[in-house]
């Protein structure tokens, strides 16, 4: 006699409840799978794919005998395990040698190298930019884009309404725009914004500060005046008015 399958939602139901060998159950069943998507997104060592999916079925545990029991167990997992993913993409980055392995240069490319260079470090910027996305943004849009759900199935998916899920998915294409003009804007017309800036007291406008994120010399040249107006600030020299 064949032996008795139990549905996902019965044995989570019975782990909320305290029994171990349920959980067993699904980790058996679900373990080699969220590994293997995991190792679909990262495109990295199998290594790190049986990490995330080891982290994934511990939090699932955790939430499961914390008396979250969704619905539908597989869709969660999954979810689980690619927004664990994508923040370990966001943690460590892509470096140019996993881009090369994962998206081999074609024919074309290997004749133009400079198109090469540009289309890898545009694929390097995008993911960049969509790690830096807020949680629920970025999840919105991975399900639309990548996982091409219609907007009824990403709000299922996000447990809100689909006016919600197309604001999400909405501001997370218009922060794009916006990672992506802040990272090409000019130089010296941002430094000369964050100077005006600091001259009236006021906070940097946001296109500033998300172009200092991704430039390293505008960095370095914020911190240089900050660090001069202070020490004009602190000079021994200066002397405050009497009854000041």
């Amino acid at each position: 006699m064949p032996p008795i399958t139990h549905s996902d939602l019965s044995l989570a139901r019975r782990v909320a409840d305290g029994d171990c060998d349920a959980f067993t159950a699904l980790d058996d069943r679900h373990r080699r799978p969220l590994t293997q998507y995991a190792g679909s997104l990262l495109r990295r060592s199998e290594h790190d794919a049986e990490d995330i999916a080891q982290e994934v079925l511990i939090r699932a545990h955790e939430a499961l005998r914390g008396g979250h029991v969704p619905d539908d167990l597989r869709p969660w997992l999954y979810r689980l395990t690619r927004n664990r993913a994508i923040d370990e993409l966001r943690r460590k980055r892509w470096t140019a040698h996993s881009l090369d392995a994962t998206h081999g240069l074609s024919s074309d490319d290997r004749g133009e190298p400079a198109r090469a260079l540009s289309r890898k470090e545009s694929m390097r910027q995008l993911v960049d930019d969509i790690a830096e996305l807020p949680a629920r943004q970025r999840e919105a849009l991975i399900a639309r884009e990548l996982d091409g759900l219609r907007l009824e199935q990403v709000a299922t998916q996000l447990e809100i309404s689909v006016p919600a899920a197309q604001k999400l998915v909405t501001r997370a294409r218009l922060n794009l725009v916006k990672a992506r003009a802040a990272r090409d804007a000019d130089c010296d017309t941002i430094r000369a914004q964050l100077l005006l800036a600091r001259a009236r007291g006021v906070r940097p406008a946001e296109h500033g500060l998300r172009h200092l994120k991704t430039c390293a010399a505008c960095r370095a040249s914020h911190r240089d005046l900050a660090r001069d107006q202070r020490a004009k600030t602190d000079c021994p020299g200066v002397r405050m008015p009497a009854g000041s």
